[in-house]
């Protein structure tokens, strides 16, 4: 099941509000003028909405991309209001509005969320699980010249998606120039997930991280159950890559 986007900075929100159908419960009455309530569902559904303001043009994309891919089924959505997180359908499209008049950069979205299961998770799942869980990658050390081909570093235990990879160097390369390169390459599946090339202009950090996140392939970002993630490392004869990890972010699709 898929997870409502996190988007990149927390909008204001306007006008939130928690709801319950008032077609739940019929109030007929007696001839007396006593009301004859009856509950007429077995699960009675919140319905949570606002509008989100301040919203930027690529968190505005990314929203409208969701629902267009979610319009009909339910997804995990987290209420920061109560720390819960809530298995929910879209009740209506959302409403998007450029805010003001003069920046159109910046958007204003309504949203109105039905719950669709009465079971529930606590919060701590939003970093635990849902939204940006991290996995670390083996530490690999190769001596200068030295090459490894379709290493297993990295299992998927859910399926999700990958969203970010960060490199983090233990030492100083060193040999690396425009003939005897380093390259870093990531595959799933056979399918390349990311390469990353190092040459004269282009080294290793030296004790330090470096984001590769852009050079991640977008096709192949999605992760089943059981996927495994290979890493290859091939170096010229005097290039030496110094150690190094590497981590991803992903959250549960």
């Amino acid at each position: 099941m898929n997870t409502f986007p996190s988007l990149s900075r927390s909008p204001d929100i306007q006008g939130f509000f928690r709801r319950r159908p008032p077609e739940a419960v019929g109030a007929p009455f007696f001839a007396s003028g006593y009301p004859c309530m009856n509950k007429l569902f077995t699960f009675n559904p919140v319905t949570w909405g606002g509008t989100l303001s301040s919203v930027g043009q690529t968190d505005m994309e990314a929203l409208d991309a969701f629902y267009v891919d979610n319009c009909d089924v339910p997804f995990y959505w987290y209420n920061k209001q109560d720390d819960t997180i809530y298995e929910v359908v879209f009740a209506k499209p959302p409403d998007i509005q450029i805010q003001g008049n003069d920046d159109k950069e910046l958007w204003q979205i309504g949203l109105e969320l039905r719950q669709a299961a009465d079971t529930t998770l606590p919060g701590e799942y939003v970093t635990r699980r849902f939204y940006g869980g991290d996995a670390m990658i083996d530490m690999i050390d190769l001596a200068a010249g030295a090459d490894i081909s379709d290493y297993p570093v990295f299992v998927a235990v859910d399926a999700i998606r990958i969203t970010k990879c960060r490199l983090l160097t233990k030492g100083t390369p060193s040999g690396i120039d425009n003939s005897n390169t380093a390259v870093l390459t990531l595959t799933v599946n056979g399918n390349t997930l990311l390469t990353k090339t190092y040459n004269a202009g282009t080294q290793p950090p030296t004790r330090d991280e470096e984001d590769l996140t852009d050079n991640l392939v977008a096709d192949y970002l999605d992760l089943d159950e059981g996927d495994v993630v290979k890493l290859s490392l091939t170096q010229g004869a005097t290039a030496n890559m110094p150690a190094f990890l590497m981590t991803f972010g992903s959250y549960l699709r």
